[in-house]
């Protein structure tokens, strides 16, 4: 590599809201995708692609990576782990007694 260009970047990590998200550049059977994983508690993961294993494919799916913002894919996932982590509270919930 060149010493004077940029290394290419596959990953890329925030912390919003006091907790971490992790986007990804994998390349898979579809494509190269771009994984967005966050913790809490729970996971979860979201996939955007997929784009064709080219250089072009691979260009579109960096500038994505670089490009995307992740504080409303955050906010999107909180409330959808709040939901889940609720409804798993509810079930494991003991029951109340009987009188």
């Amino acid at each position: 590599m060149n010493p004077d260009e940029e290394p290419k970047k596959f990953a890329r990590l925030e912390v919003i809201a006091g907790y971490q998200i992790l986007a990804v550049l994998d390349d898979e059977d579809e494509g190269v995708v771009l994984k967005v994983r966050r913790d809490r508690g729970l996971s979860m993961t979201a996939t955007l692609g997929p784009w064709p294993s080219t250089d072009e494919g691979w260009k579109a799916a960096s500038d994505a990576l670089l490009n995307t913002d992740l504080m409303p894919i955050a906010a999107s996932m909180d409330a959808a782990l709040a939901e889940m982590s609720g409804a798993i509270q509810q079930e494991t919930a003991p029951c109340p007694a009987s009188a």
